[in-house]
């Protein structure tokens, strides 16, 4: 047998060295080796490109491998769902959010926090200015060196756009990373919750959402707020539309068009799986025909997606019927990604809505009933990996449901109104919660996450 003799490991082979540099996870690191010598930035390229179509072949054929990390507090935020989630360089920053949805009511988070994706380290961001007032289902994008946030909403009820007593955030801040700052920003955009959002070049698209729960009203305008000049400005889209809905997801196509597909909508609440494309420049919408109905996400509006290349790709309920027995198919305790304490790091104080008394109105039982029958019947079920294919989109105005394979089942119980993120080559699960259950007023409590699931390939 030949041996490899080394006086450094600069003298290593290229294919020893990837092996070696694959540990490193592929975010700043990757950046600092490729400064040390030329030989070694082109090992890490190629790195990269192996790592890339590793990744989205396993994506395709439903085999990725997927990671849960469990933080220890007080270092990491609390429990919550419907936060804002956005990852910006290598931190991934989440704001708000709410907890303990119930009889009891609900807890309303305007607490920053971000992960730092080389490590899997929380640092909350204690900063100055202006704040957000505590929200969920608000929405936050990435700028330049800005997050900015926008919409939200907080009070007291029993599950997202059931019950009454929910109140809209007037929420427009803009959050400085270079200068830990916030400020408060004029809005011209009519105030709303659960509406979708997306970023095309230097603008930022805003549709539907709920203006008002009193009657409940959902739109289906659209809106652009100019990130440059931070300008408002309607789009008078003309022909048909999408009905008024909640809760969709929306994404960037291309420098003139966005995708929009499912939510939740005015009409009885009802769950949409519907998909349409908007030509900003033409502001027009039309209809986009799906296929393979059959293998497509259900409800879209709980499960958010994230587009990677020509996919649309979405972890949402298991058709099947297995069962998870664990909390992921390969579990890392955080002890071999010990969290920091920061004394500054302390729990936030949430704000909690003073407890009021009321009885729902006939709508709002029989939406409940609905919403305990759907929940009680997906209890036990895994999480799927749905992939809609874009790539026919613009030539001919279709988009394909793949067919899921038998390893695109999750082994992690099904998780609501979380947050899924694209990173470098690996998706991002974080929060939501699950784990339905009765109180003694025999309405449905969930239980909150602030684990972080991540999908890469094997």
């Amino acid at each position: 047998m030949s041996q490899i003799n080394c006086t450094d490991i600069s003298s290593l082979p290229d294919e020893i060295l990837e092996i070696v540099f694959a540990y490193v996870r592929p975010y700043d690191q990757y950046e600092t080796i490729s400064r040390v010598c030329t030989h070694w930035r082109a090992v890490i390229n190629n790195l990269k490109r192996v790592r890339e179509r590793v990744f989205n072949k396993c994506l395709t054929t439903g085999s990725l491998q997927w990671n849960s990390y469990h933080p220890l507090l007080p270092g990491a935020p609390a429990k919550r769902h419907s936060q804002c989630a956005v990852i910006h360089s290598k931190w991934l920053y989440v704001l708000g959010g709410s907890s303990s949805t119930g009889s009891s009511g609900a807890t309303y988070f305007n607490d920053l926090w971000r992960l730092d994706l080389s490590n899997l380290v929380w640092e909350r961001v204690v900063s100055t200015g202006q704040y957000t007032s505590p929200m969920s289902n608000g929405s936050m994008i990435a700028h330049r060196n800005k997050l900015l946030v926008f919409g939200g909403c907080m009070g007291k009820f029993i599950y997202p756009f059931v019950a009454p007593e929910v109140y809209i955030c007037d929420n427009f801040h803009e959050y400085d990373v270079e200068t830990n700052r916030w400020r408060h920003l004029p809005v011209v955009s009519p105030s709303r919750a659960g509406h979708s959002v997306c970023v095309q070049g230097s603008r930022m698209i805003v549709f539907g959402g709920l203006v008002q729960s009193t009657p409940w009203i959902m739109q289906n305008d659209v809106w652009q707020l100019n990130l440059e000049l931070l300008q408002w400005e309607i789009i008078p889209v003309s022909g048909d539309k999408p009905e008024p809905r909640a809760n969709a997801t929306m994404v960037t196509i291309d420098s003139e068009n966005i995708l929009l597909i499912g939510g939740r909508g005015a009409s009885n609440n009802i769950v949409l799986g519907d998909a349409w494309l908007l030509n900003v420049t033409m502001a027009t919408w039309t209809k986009v025909k799906l296929i393979n109905d059959e293998y497509a996400a259900p409800s879209i509006w709980s499960h958010p997606g994230c587009k990677i290349g020509d996919l649309l790709v979405f972890v949402s309920t298991s058709k099947g019927s297995s069962t998870p027995t664990s909390v992921c198919s390969s579990h890392r305790s955080s002890a071999n990604h010990a969290l920091s304490y920061n004394p500054f790091s302390s729990s936030v104080s949430p704000t909690r809505r003073p407890q009021t008394q009321y009885s729902l109105d006939q709508h709002s039982q029989s939406l409940l009933r609905q919403n305990r029958l759907r929940f009680e019947a997906s209890l036990g079920r895994a999480m799927q990996l749905y992939i809609l294919d874009l790539s026919h989109l613009i030539s001919n105005g279709s988009a394909e449901w793949l067919r899921p394979s038998d390893d695109s089942r999750l082994n992690v119980p099904d998780i609501e109104m979380c947050s899924l993120l694209y990173g470098n080559d690996e998706l991002i699960l974080f929060g939501g919660c699950t784990q339905f259950t009765k109180d003694f007023h025999r309405l449905l409590r969930k239980e909150e996450l602030n684990s972080v699931i991540i999908g890469e390939a094997r």
